[in-house]
């Protein structure tokens, strides 16, 4: 336990120049609350929901979330909690309204039940000050909406297994949570990796990002960020494996993300007692053209059997599965073969599901 502490106080003050840091950077520059069906009768039936939760300071809040399942069947027991990335809103899961990059659609084809939430001061949750966002406050919110899955106070039906997976800042947090609450069945890590590439990021911070009110979201504090109109596709997307009609819905659909956060999420992924703690299987699912964890100065994402030599050891105390689209860019589940990594993370939990997790390069990956 004494090592513990030492280690954290050590990546707190190391954290806290991170902030400096990004701040400079900016200087620079559960209650139901409407439901919809679709007549198809292979489309997802959904509803918009929102949960009660406490904010940081002890405040109160909500998450807001669209909970879906197949069209026929019974309400599977098992839910996926997918959190979006930084400028994200829940949307991301659903293709940005564009069908054929929606997640969630292969995954409620497949039998499963997702809940996609906004997270802290995106899209329907509640909005908050930058400087409370952290991802340990946020990891604390993801817990509280769990724990609501698992007592059955948000749809009426108790759920006695929950998957978490998130993409990008949301793979962060949900690695911080997992971590720290063990209640989750398995846990999946899309658009991450442990060591970002520096340039990558630093190029995005410098490039990307501004204040988010100078960027049409003038209600938010000057701690709050959102990217610049225009460059999305050049910052997630590699060129040649997403939709026109994808860029054009994810650029209507930036949200910001809180200045806060990111030092906070790169401690944690950086920090090898926060993944050695997990004891629950984890996949990895990444793009080979990912300039965020696979450019400049990191072992790269060619395969998944090189992103699995490069991340096994980080996960000393749980099985390791991962998965590699060889032409994606950082958005993984909206570039074109986004729905072979939704396939894959299907086939993966149901084996995981039966308490024999995969582990290594799947053999349907790159």
């Amino acid at each position: 336990m004494n090592r513990l502490r030492l280690h954290h106080n050590t990546v707190w003050r190391w954290r806290g120049a991170i902030a400096v840091a990004a701040l400079c950077a900016l200087c620079l520059s559960t209650t139901t609350t409407a439901t919809t069906t679709d007549s198809s009768t292979t489309a997802p039936v959904c509803r918009d929901v929102t949960v009660p939760v406490t904010l940081a300071l002890l405040l109160p809040g909500t998450i807001r979330g669209t909970l879906c399942r197949a069209a026929t069947g019974t309400v599977n027991p098992t839910v996926q909690l997918l959190l979006p990335g930084a400028t994200y809103q829940s949307s991301y899961w659903d293709g940005e309204g564009v069908a054929a990059a929606s997640y969630v659609a292969v995954a409620t084809a497949a039998g499963a039940t997702t809940l996609a939430i906004d997270r802290i001061g995106t899209g329907g949750s509640s909005a908050a000050l930058s400087a409370t966002v952290t991802a340990v406050t946020e990891a604390a919110v993801i817990h509280q909406v769990i724990t609501a899955l698992h007592q059955g106070s948000i749809d009426g039906q108790r759920h006695g297994q929950v998957v978490l997976i998130g993409h990008s800042l949301g793979s962060m947090e949900s690695l911080i949570e997992a971590s720290t609450y063990h209640d989750v069945a398995e846990l999946v890590l899309t658009g991450y990796a442990h060591l970002p590439s520096v340039p990558g990021a630093v190029s995005t911070v410098l490039t990307g990002l501004r204040p988010a009110y100078r960027e049409g979201f003038p209600d938010r504090d000057p701690g709050w960020l959102a990217t610049i109109p225009g460059t999305r596709a050049s910052l997630f997307d590699a060129a040649n494996d997403v939709d026109p009609a994808v860029v054009v819905a994810d650029e209507a659909h930036r949200d910001v993300v809180s200045a806060a956060t990111l030092p906070d999420a790169i401690a944690g992924s950086l920090d090898p007692l926060v993944s050695a703690a997990l004891r629950m299987p984890v996949l990895e699912v990444d793009g080979g053209q990912d300039g965020f964890f696979c450019g400049p100065l990191t072992a790269g994402c060619p395969t998944a059997a090189a992103l699995y030599t490069r991340e096994a050891a980080s996960f000393p105390n749980t099985t390791l599965a991962t998965v590699v689209l060889p032409d994606a860019g950082h958005d993984v589940s909206l570039a074109r073969d986004g729905d072979q990594a939704a396939t894959e993370i299907q086939s993966w939990l149901a084996e995981a599901a039966t308490g024999h997790a995969a582990r290594g390069p799947l053999p349907g990956s790159a």
